[in-house]
């Protein structure tokens, strides 16, 4: 018997008895039940699919060998994936999840935030950042839960205009749905930005924490799934058919994924970890871009021409790092390296890498490290991308600035910067390559200021040009926080 069939048999086995088993590779390497890494840095391929709508990577079979691809053939198993919408010209700006808006002093002003109502959801408890948009000014917003087996991760939806968001469903629901869950299976977390592909559907990724551990030692037990629903059918009012399509189920816990046309990139941990899934094919290619212990950036890039940026981690020593940003092409070949100071790095999950990003009209992208430093990264055309600090974000030095827009794509970035245990509204002028602090009006600042409020969302804008803040604050639960969402509105002149 093949090594193929034994595979489809073993799947079989493992879904008629209500188990699924994620992925673990490198396991063959393993001698007492932790995960282990590859040195490698040569991108893989990990599998193909038939045009079933779903890969499972299967435990106990490796990442993949070049030229020796594995096709798990799981079409008896799953459901019929629904027709696939035509590929569709699409602007710059929906490449990029934004909007951009013409150039105004309005821009320099402070804005107002409207809480957004959050559907009823069993124990939810933070959004990480997760927002994100479709071509047609759908809102997209991916709401953590406390972590009990009970609970799973949603995907919310709010259509153009509204303050109310709507659910999508749950992680675990959809898996028991498919058949690929069992009784204890978790994915409390939906960390990954919801971004659009070029064939019309909406791509994230749902996570599990159980069991892992901050040196990078272990992975979660249950992994991560990458799934996508479709913007065609949720923009023509069908939100009812919320049926999510099950992708890929991964060993590593994925925490951000981008996407600029055709290819879905995923970045997970421990090592940097980077998936890239073409939605064309539905092959898929993994490449350790390399980091320290347990650390994860909570974002990377991709920009027009689907080339990524991922950094790369080296501890030298207790609080001694090297810190590259990595640009990949679309074969995951290495092109060009840029070194990031400030980035803050530890081996652990206290630092957070990128916590802050918005493009421009241009396609180059300022973003923003844990430390507060603020970069522009310009890529070229047939030649290497270029990268230029400009600076600190904050006027008076180090924050943690993880929430960021470029109204006007052009002259202005302005964002949220956690300083001292407070917030303050930063506008930087890229012209002039400085910042300043803009006062909040009295009802935003008390939004802000409730206790334990953290706040994130990069790059999100609707239609209207407003943009998305989302987070967590303390509150009455018995976890003790629970998510908020508001819509950031600039003031007319």
């Amino acid at each position: 018997m093949t090594r193929v069939n034994v595979l489809k048999k073993t799947a079989r086995r493992w879904v008629s008895a209500g188990c699924f088993l994620i992925a673990c590779f490198g396991c063959s390497f393993e001698t007492d039940g932790t995960f282990s890494v590859s040195d490698s840095v040569e991108p893989e391929t990990v599998t193909t699919t038939s045009d079933s709508g779903a890969v499972n990577l299967l435990s106990g079979e490796q990442a993949g060998s070049p030229g020796n691809a594995v096709s798990n053939d799981v079409s008896d198993l799953m459901e019929p994936s629904p027709p696939v919408p035509e590929p569709r010209e699409r602007t710059v700006a929906n490449r990029l999840g934004t909007v951009f808006s013409e150039p105004s002093l309005r821009w320099k002003l402070a804005p107002e935030f409207t809480e957004i109502e959050l559907p009823e959801l069993t124990n939810p408890y933070a959004i990480w950042g997760a927002t994100g948009r479709d071509d047609n000014g759908n809102l997209y917003l991916g709401v953590s839960c406390a972590g009990e087996w009970k609970d799973s991760a949603a995907l919310c939806f709010i259509v153009p205009g509204s303050d109310k968001a709507v659910s999508l469903g749950d992680s675990v629901s959809q898996m028991r749905r498919l058949g690929i869950a069992n009784e204890s299976t978790m994915q409390m977390k939906i960390h990954t930005k919801p971004v659009q592909a070029d064939d019309g559907y909406m791509y994230f990724a749902s996570m599990d924490e159980y069991g892992e551990t901050e040196n990078g030692s272990r992975l979660p037990f249950y992994g991560s799934n990458l799934w996508r629903v479709s913007a065609v059918t949720l923009s023509a009012g069908n939100a009812s058919s919320s049926d999510w399509e099950h992708l890929l189920a991964l060993p590593e816990g994925i925490v951000a994924t981008g996407c600029t046309g055709r290819y879905v990139y995923a970045l997970g941990y421990y090592q940097h970890s980077l998936y890239q899934f073409d939605t064309k094919t539905f092959g898929v290619r993994k490449i350790q871009v390399g980091s320290a212990g347990g650390h994860i950036s909570r974002n990377f890039l991709v920009d027009l021409r689907e080339h990524v940026y991922v950094p790369r981690v080296v501890l030298r020593g207790a609080g001694d790092s090297v810190v590259q940003l990595i640009e990949l092409d679309t074969e995951l070949k290495e092109v060009a390296s840029h070194p990031l100071s400030d980035y803050g790095a530890t081996s652990d999950f206290d630092s957070h890498g990128i916590v802050g990003f918005a493009f421009l009209r241009s396609g180059d992208c300022i973003f923003t490290t844990a430390k507060g430093a603020l970069y522009r990264l310009t890529p070229n055309l047939d030649s290497p991308s270029n990268l230029e600090r400009l600076g600190w974000f904050h006027p008076d030095g180090e924050s943690y600035p993880a929430v960021l827009a470029s109204p006007d794509g052009e002259s202005v970035v302005c964002g949220l910067a956690s300083r001292e245990g407070a917030y303050d509204w930063v506008v930087y002028d890229l012209e002039q390559w400085r910042g300043e602090v803009v006062d909040l009006s009295p009802s935003t600042e008390k939004l802000l200021q409730r206790g334990g409020t953290l706040a994130y969302g990069s790059n999100t804008r609707d239609d209207n040009g407003d943009a998305v803040v989302v987070g967590w604050y303390k509150g009455e639960s018995v976890y003790g926080h629970l998510p908020y969402a508001a819509r950031v509105t600039w003031p007319e002149l």
